[in-house]
């Protein structure tokens, strides 16, 4: 009763596990065993049935069922033909196709979330099924989505797949390279401007750092660009940063720094505030010398003279004009530019700053903290001012 009316996944998913232990667990002698096998078959039974009539309104919550059970039914009982599976790889593949061509491919979203969900559950089940091109095709489209609940999904079924604590090292090893192969998009979610979805990525990212399944350094600007969000996504962030900093101190280099801050200047929504202190506490890892923070002044000077200072292109008349830039708004039509100087500027201010902490670091020591905050709450006044380029 438990699992057909649960109110929530969490709990159809323990109760789930719950009966599909009790059945491991009391089938384990032969006396037991066809007893035990033919309740959990009765119940993946009844969810096919469902999921085949054509009446039936309540598919999704059944595929999800059906997926659970293959999840938690990964063990074999003694029957009088042998040893079998309490749920065959044959249905496993079965639900799979239904996933995929049925459900994922639907346009409903309540139907998608059960397609997802039912596939992270197969691939923790039979993991080789992430590697076919169905898999591969409907997750990285899913991660590139325009709407951010489907890529929600694609990131949950993910974080189901690599959740799971596996002891075998081909299953491992699947794993990393499967994470290696969507990194890339999974990084790409964390810039997404719901929260949850974003949040749901860092987590995600934070599992697979902890597992040690992708290069740390390809995490790390990421990491510091997601500062600029909210205190949520930001705290997930700095944990990842902190994980990370303890294992391998030498990989958040000056450089990477500038390239994380720069990161989330380029997904900043205009409008809405940065909290400095986020991006202090990231600088602060490292716990700054006088040598850092030289480095990261060269850094920031060998990004500033890679951007272009000169040009700046009206994409309504392509006029072309440094004017245009000094004022925000093409001269020609009038409508407002994104500036490069106005970028240049923010990276020439925190450049003063820094080399006025240099100086700090020096004369007085004591004072480090307080300066070092003051200085980067002007750093955010630039960035959220009034567009005015202070360009000369």
């Amino acid at each position: 009763m438990l699992i057909q009316y649960a109110p929530t996944l969490p709990l159809m998913s323990i109760s789930i596990k719950c009966l599909c232990t009790m059945v491991k667990s009391v089938g384990a002698t032969r006396r037991r065993a066809p007893e035990m096998y033919t309740v959990v078959q009765k119940c993946f039974r009844y969810e096919l049935d469902r999921l085949k009539d054509p009446n039936f309104k309540r598919k999704p919550r059944s595929l999800i069922v059906a997926g659970l059970f293959c999840r938690y039914s990964d063990f074999k009982l003694h029957l009088e033909s042998g040893k079998t599976f309490a749920i065959d790889i044959k249905n496993v593949e079965e639900l799979f196709q239904k996933s995929i061509n049925e459900f994922v491919a639907h346009d409903g979203l309540a139907f998608k979330r059960a397609g997802f969900s039912c596939l992270g559950s197969l691939f923790v089940r039979k993991p080789d099924l992430i590697q076919r091109k169905d898999a591969n095709r409907v997750l990285d489209g899913a991660l590139q989505h325009s709407n951010e609940d489907i890529r929600m999904l694609a990131v949950t079924a993910l974080t189901d797949f690599v959740g799971e604590d596996v002891s075998d090292t081909e299953a491992t090893s699947l794993r990393n390279s499967m994470m290696q192969k969507f990194l890339s998009r999974i990084l790409g979610c964390i810039y997404c401007e719901k929260e949850d979805t974003a949040a749901a990525a860092l987590r995600l990212v934070e599992t697979i750092q902890d597992r040690g399944q992708v290069h740390p350094q390809l995490c790390i600007p990421d990491m510091i660009g997601a500062q600029q969000r909210g205190a949520l996504c930001a705290g997930i962030g700095y944990k990842v940063l902190k994980l990370i900093n303890e294992k391998y101190p030498e990989y958040n280099s000056a450089h990477v720094f500038v390239q994380g801050v720069l990161k989330g200047y380029d997904h900043w929504v205009p409008g809405t505030l940065v909290a400095a202190e986020q991006f202090v506490r990231a600088f602060e890892l490292r716990l700054p010398n006088k040598k850092y923070v030289t480095e990261t002044t060269k850094a920031i000077v060998d990004t500033v003279m890679k951007t272009d200072t000169t040009r700046c292109v009206c994409a309504a008349c392509a006029c072309a004009c440094a004017a245009c830039a000094h004022a925000r708004v093409c001269i020609a039509c009038h409508n407002v530019l994104t500036c490069a100087h106005v970028r240049v500027r923010v990276h020439l201010r925190v450049l003063v700053h820094l080399r006025v902490r240099v100086r700090v670091r020096v004369r007085v020591r004591v004072r480090v903290r307080v300066r070092v905050r003051v200085r980067v709450r002007v750093v955010r006044g630039c960035w959220v001012g009034q567009g005015r380029c202070v360009a000369k």
